[in-house]
């Protein structure tokens, strides 16, 4: 958890670039994914895989892991829920500018499907 709010809000870069600035929560949190519930991580990959291959769009991917993997914790790993769901929660909170432009048709897409 510590990781995944020291790559969000870095102290370090607060030092150096005077803004509380980060990223690279959802790679952290798939990091700690790996050593708490590697399954999950799994299904997390699966569930990025197919939405980005669908939509094109990164964000989507990160947004579906963003909301399913909770609800599958939920249902499947249940002692697990509330890491899975901070987690969950720490990386939206990084993501709602990114969801501004998704909406406002601004967030690039990762590649563009061919028409056939």
């Amino acid at each position: 958890m510590a990781a995944v709010l020291g790559h969000n809000y870095s102290v370090v870069l607060l030092l150096i670039k005077g803004r509380l600035s980060g990223g690279k929560a959802m790679a952290t949190a798939g990091g700690a994914l790996f050593f708490y519930r590697w399954q999950l991580l799994i299904l997390a990959l699966v569930i990025a895989l197919l939405f980005i291959s669908t939509s094109g769009y990164i964000l989507l991917g990160q947004l579906g892991v963003i909301v399913l993997l909770p609800l599958i914790s939920y249902l499947y790993f249940p002692a697990d829920f509330p890491f899975i769901a901070t987690l969950a929660i720490l990386v939206l909170l990084k993501h709602f500018p990114r969801i501004k432009n998704l909406i406002q048709g601004k967030e690039p897409k990762w590649f563009y499907k061919i028409n056939s």
